[in-house]
């Protein structure tokens, strides 16, 4: 996988590109409380970053944009947009195999419609579109990573 720098004229244009298919943009919290994870698989914890604050709670820097959302969703209901479409533009912190802490950014859009396939076409061309529009040449999308 290869990571780049994303620069404010890239964070520009992809926000664009979701305001432009009416997705609201929201922000991710930079840290979550680790007990809103105690479900997840343990290799996946192991690739958290996490601290110990001054009261002695273990918080996690936001590792995974798409469990941030649906977590502040699923216990705050009020904050979900009647469109029901969330995009975000967010650094997060994981460690690789060797434990280095490494950042990237990510920008990603939620469609918490019900199943629709052209929710699906529409994520699917905003995606291209996206990589296109940043001049990002020789792409290749995993439809099953979508």
């Amino acid at each position: 996988m290869k990571y780049f720098n994303v620069s404010t004229k890239d964070m520009n244009t992809l926000i664009g590109l979701s305001n432009q298919f009416g997705y609201k943009n929201a922000e991710i919290p930079t840290l979550i409380d680790f007990k809103e994870f105690t479900n997840m698989e343990d290799y996946i914890k192991r690739k958290m970053v996490k601290f110990v604050d001054a009261d002695g709670i273990v918080q996690v820097v936001n590792f995974d944009c798409t469990l941030s959302m649906a977590q502040i969703f699923s216990k705050s209901p009020e904050y979900m947009p009647i469109e029901k479409k969330i995009a975000y533009l967010s650094k997060t912190l994981y460690t690789d195999s060797k434990r280095k802490i490494k950042e990237t950014t990510v920008w990603g859009m939620e469609n918490y419609n019900e199943n629709l396939l052209e929710a699906d076409g529409e994520q699917l061309f905003m995606a291209i579109q996206s990589l296109i529009n940043l001049s990002i040449e020789n792409f290749k999308i995993d439809l099953g990573s979508i």
